[in-house]
């Protein structure tokens, strides 16, 4: 899983004319697809050429996670992050009780 943010800068000259930012977010959008497509987060798989046709199929394959879900996982990770440590914690208390003995 990875979380891609792709930042520009935007002349302020121009806010609250929403073509103009409609267009910076589309070209902001184009910029970070292109990051996905050199780093290789994109897979693309051809289809079989037929010598009966003049094209072939292409299906381009992209992994999704909403921030949502994210959001979720990082909760997740962090409840189960307290639970070990606590488990830890305890383990420890157990041990250094058995000293005395």
């Amino acid at each position: 899983m990875a979380v891609l943010d792709t930042h520009t800068m935007v002349d302020s000259m121009y806010v609250g004319h929403e073509d103009f930012e409609r267009w910076a977010m589309e070209s902001v959008a184009h910029q970070m697809v292109d990051h996905l497509l050199r780093e290789g987060y994109i897979a693309f798989e051809k289809g079989r050429v037929s010598f009966c046709e003049t094209a072939f199929p292409l299906v381009a394959t992209l992994g999704v996670v909403s921030r949502g879900q994210v959001k979720k996982f990082e909760d997740r990770i962090a409840e189960r992050q307290g639970q070990v440590a606590r488990a830890v914690v305890l383990e420890a208390i157990r041990q250094i009780d058995n000293w005395g003995l």
